[in-house]
């Protein structure tokens, strides 16, 4: 809303770099990892356009803190495993058929075997990005190199370098200051962009398990609490702390346990 009180709608568009087709003829197929992107692109799409608020310095993604700002884009991913959406959605360009049971049973293996390598990927990244951040002097006596290595030792056990990703390559080093993007953009500032996907997720798969809770397949249900996380999430953008937020969604603070569950650390209710 501007200062005269006219009402503006938002826009926003996604932008994404997916490979066109060979010929103009051919189909335009997407890797998997492409409607994830889509879908996590689509829910900081949804917090700019469902947006209650009147001032555009807290509205949609603008002013939420930042290790909240991916937690819509986090929970949009998850849908991508839906039952429902893979069965109406994910079929063959050419027969219209539906993806096999088996192959999606694979793909979920293959997520579920590198997330925990992600993960400890993302916090050791998050620990440099913090480092550096916080106690490197450019013009002291420790180097970005020594830094990087005392963390190397620090988690020493997880990571060689010598891993394969899914398209086969060679995965780099842990603790790789070159790795860190964000940190060599204009105007970066003094924020650590990695911790804020780590602790998005948490929200987000928290969030997520309140519509498991109700069942997946509950129709009616799924769109009361729709509504809600519409109301609360999507259209509160920055006006209000984002653990607020969550509480008003959720009913009570952030807990870890969805997290450590998806990702495998706890089975049967008990730590792995």
């Amino acid at each position: 809303q501007t200062t005269s009180g006219r009402k503006i709608k938002p826009l926003s568009c996604i932008l994404l770099n997916i490979t066109q087709p060979m010929w103009k003829t051919d189909s335009s197929l997407l890797r998997f990892n492409d409607v994830v992107d889509i879908f996590h692109e689509f829910g900081h799409c949804l917090q700019n356009i469902l947006s209650n608020q009147e001032i555009s310095f807290i509205s949609g993604t603008v002013g939420v803190e930042f290790d909240a700002t991916e937690f819509p884009a986090k929970f949009m991913e998850l849908w991508v495993w839906d039952k429902q959406f893979l069965t109406n959605h994910a079929k063959h360009y050419q027969t219209g058929e539906p993806m096999p049971q088996d192959l999606i049973q694979a793909l979920k293996s293959l997520t579920e075997k590198e997330s925990k390598r992600k993960i400890m990927d993302q916090i050791i990244s998050g620990q440099l990005e913090l480092d550096l951040l916080s106690s490197f002097d450019p013009n002291g006596d420790q180097s970005i190199m020594s830094i990087e290595e005392n963390i190397r030792q620090r988690y020493n056990a997880l990571c060689d370098g010598k891993e394969k990703d899914f398209s086969g390559k060679t995965k780099r080093g842990i603790a790789d200051t070159s790795t860190l993007q964000h940190i060599f953009e204009r105007n970066a500032g003094s924020q650590p962009f990695q911790y804020r996907y780590l602790w998005s997720e948490v929200m987000a798969l928290d969030a997520f398990s309140a519509f498991e809770d109700i069942g997946l397949d509950n129709e009616e249900e799924l769109k009361k609490l729709g509504r809600h996380f519409r109301s609360t999430v999507l259209g509160l953008g920055g006006g209000i702390d984002s653990a607020a937020v969550f509480e008003r969604f959720r009913g009570r603070k952030v807990i870890l346990d969805p997290f450590l569950k998806h990702h495998g650390a706890i089975r049967d209710g008990m730590l792995s």
